[in-house]
């Protein structure tokens, strides 16, 4: 289950839900926010999904559909809508967890037998080509085709994660855990006390604490 505040800043546009798990807003305080709140949701499940809300910790849950958050009464400080998990595949709109999943998904016993049999071998060949194809859509300035092959690219190291995942070797999670730490370590001029005054010194900053780290290592 996941909860968060209406006044949040994870009810921002670019913020995605995890719609496998149970979502709990509460903090409805006002009619204009719960139009904020609904036309956020609507981008990620349908509007006619039923939903629960509880206007205080003893009273009764009500249920109505998505599209009517927005016409209640006694909006307030405990003013709550539960949004059930989503156990399907098919959605308004996906995250990152719906990719995993859906990887998963594709490489169980009874997936796709292309997807189940894959190793990291033999699939090695494909970043290669997609990152081709990525850069060509970079040099062509088609921003359609930089979204369409930059979700490829990302597809190669969940793809890997996963064999990786049933392999007992890492998991895609671990994957993001590594990448997050050497973000972290590297721009020292961001998360640390360096000063980098221009892209030349950022980077200079991050080959150095590169440097340092593979020294250690």
């Amino acid at each position: 289950m996941t909860v968060i505040f209406a006044s949040g800043s994870k009810l921002e546009p670019d913020f995605q839900p995890d719609t496998s798990v149970t979502l709990v807003i509460t903090g409805i305080i006002t009619k204009s926010r719960a139009t904020r709140i609904k036309k956020w949701l609507l981008n990620h499940y349908a509007g006619g999904l039923e939903i629960s809300l509880k206007s205080g910790e003893d009273a009764e849950i009500c249920h109505v559909a998505l599209s009517k958050l927005d016409k209640q009464q006694g909006y307030g400080r405990d003013f709550s809508a539960i949004i059930p998990a989503q156990s399907g595949f098919i959605k308004p709109r996906y995250g990152f967890a719906d990719l995993v999943r859906i990887t998963e998904r594709l490489t169980a016993p009874d997936g796709c037998p292309w997807d189940q049999v894959q190793t990291h071998a033999s699939i090695a060949k494909n970043a290669t080509e997609e990152a081709a194809e990525l850069v060509a859509a970079i040099e062509a300035n088609d921003v359609d085709n930089i979204l369409e092959e930059s979700g490829d690219v990302l597809l190669q190291g969940v793809f890997h994660g996963d064999i990786a995942r049933r392999a007992g070797e890492f998991t895609i999670y671990d994957v993001i855990d590594r990448l997050c730490k050497k973000l972290v370590s590297r721009h020292t001029h961001v998360f640390g006390s360096d000063k980098a005054a221009n892209a030349e010194e950022a980077l200079r900053m991050w080959n150095n604490a590169k440097t340092k780290e593979k020294g250690k290592q």
